[in-house]
């Protein structure tokens, strides 16, 4: 968190979001979690006695992977994706783990269309956030790719550029940047993608509603051995918590956003 280069990712972000706010943007927040079917509150029974039976499932059950979004007017509308990998019965939305694929097309058919034009999307850096729109040639690159990505640039290849090498060496003269599909796809749709600094998750709001969620879940899973059961009360659970209760974070997230201004650097 302390390197020239995070440093600087995160005045440029704590900028960024500040500008964002005073021109009324509407910022929404998104992120995954993830939350074990076997999780439960444990309780023990003691019968009176000094011993303690602790009341735990007897195997372990699903991961579920959640992904939602939501801003200061409480979660983005059909905006909940739930998903449970190896479970034929769930009546979750999908039944693998996250990946690029399936975040853009949640992106594409949950996010976008229920966003008012304009709006900022504020998410981190994880692999499936990550897909790169084009890669750019490295050392473990093809040679036929890399002169396919050269040929794409209108770039000339020199007859003397034959080896692997040489090529490289074509494409490190350009300062090509990376894009994402992300960016890409939002751009398309009238929306802007603000990513979130390494390490700073205690920038993102909706890390201190997943606690809460999972508090709530945790507290009332009397099925830990089925993921229906499980999936249903996330849903349930998802609904309880309000608008005010993402103002509450957002408004505690802009007072750590304001310390980390004031410290010196």
């Amino acid at each position: 968190m302390e390197s020239e280069r995070i440093v600087r990712w995160s005045i440029e972000y704590l900028n960024k979001i500040a500008e964002f706010r005073e021109d009324h943007k509407n910022i929404v927040y998104l992120d995954e979690t993830w939350f074990d079917t076997h999780d439960i509150k444990i309780k023990g029974v003691s019968g009176g006695s000094r011993k303690c039976v602790m009341n735990v499932p007897s195997r372990r059950g699903k991961r579920v992977i959640i992904l939602h979004a939501g801003g200061a007017n409480g979660w983005l509308k059909n905006g909940l994706l739930i998903s449970v990998k190896n479970s034929k019965d769930s009546n979750a939305d999908y039944h693998e783990n996250m990946s690029a694929a399936l975040f853009e097309e949640w992106m594409q058919h949950q996010l976008f269309p229920n966003l008012p034009e304009g709006s900022i999307i504020v998410m981190d850096n994880a692999p499936s956030h990550s897909r790169l729109a084009e890669k750019i040639p490295n050392s473990s690159t093809r040679k036929a790719d890399i002169v396919s990505f050269i040929r794409n640039k209108n770039i000339d290849i020199p007859e003397s550029a034959k080896t692997r090498k040489d090529l490289l060496g074509i494409v490190s003269k350009y300062n090509f940047s990376k894009t994402y599909a992300v960016e890409e796809l939002a751009k398309s749709h009238g929306f802007q993608i603000l990513r979130l600094p390494p390490y700073f998750c205690i920038f993102n709001p909706i890390e201190l509603i997943w606690s809460q969620l999972k508090r709530k879940v945790r507290k009332c899973n009397d099925h830990p051995e089925s993921s229906p059961k499980v999936v249903e009360l996330i849903r349930a659970k998802v609904e309880t918590i309000s608008p005010e209760v993402w103002r509450n974070c957002i408004n505690h997230v802009e007072s750590i956003e304001q310390t980390f201004r004031t410290t010196p650097t």
